[in-house]
């Protein structure tokens, strides 16, 4: 599995409504999309780019029924729905994102990680804690699931399944670090163009500093 983020110094885009109305536009259109590509198919678990995460969440002993990847659940809410939840800026860009490319797309908010710990994705040990996002505590996960974790704090379980209050992005976040992960079935043709997009969308919309990483087996990790 090859990762794909960018680390981002951000202005505040809170009262930049030129950037938001660009960023909901873009939402309404790939959300539209990603629903008709979906649909092309019996059902939308049948698209290829859905199914590879369902047969990698099984590989690891994850229960499908249980447990969806990111893109598909945001997929299943866009052939369901006509018209998307507007959250805030920045999870409308990630979502549009994921939406276009159907393939899961995140962030976490720097400023609310450790500075001095590593932000990993590696399998979870009995000491870590997960707090969800309608909880106020954090409670122990199981050992063994392939998770993002700095320290002993989970930010997002199975991968991309469900995103921790820990790094979590807000109408306020001004550094952010958005995260892709594309399996090695999926062509590197749709990493190198969601790059490419992205980078022109943060180029036009925010006019910030940017850097891009590429994280795989022998560079699993960011120091940000």
């Amino acid at each position: 599995m090859t990762i794909f983020a960018i680390t981002q110094q951000w202005l505040d885009i809170k009262y930049n409504e030129n950037a938001i109305l660009k960023i909901k536009n873009l939402l309404q259109t790939y959300w539209k999309e990603g629903a008709h590509a979906c649909q092309t198919y019996s059902n939308f678990q049948s698209h290829p780019q859905i199914k590879v995460w369902r047969d990698c969440f099984t590989s690891l002993g994850v229960p499908v029924k249980k447990y969806a990847s990111s893109v598909e659940s945001l997929l299943k809410r866009a052939v369901k729905q006509s018209e998307p939840r507007s959250i805030n800026p920045l999870v409308d860009l990630y979502n549009a994102m994921c939406a276009r490319y159907i393939s899961p797309f995140g962030a976490f908010d720097i400023d609310d990680l450790s500075k001095d710990i590593p932000l990993e994705l590696r399998f979870t040990k009995s000491s870590d804690t997960f707090i969800a996002l309608d909880e106020n505590e954090s409670n122990p996960v199981e050992e063994n699931e392939v998770a993002y974790s700095v320290g002993s704090q989970v930010v997002t379980r199975h991968i991309n399944w469900k995103q921790s209050k820990y790094g979590l992005v807000k109408e306020k976040t001004n550094n952010i670090i958005f995260m892709s992960e594309i399996l090695s079935s999926i062509p590197q043709n749709v990493l190198e163009q969601m790059i490419v997009d992205l980078v022109q969308l943060i180029k036009d919309l925010f006019h910030v500093e940017y850097r891009i990483h590429i994280l795989d087996a022998s560079h699993s990790s960011i120091q940000y």
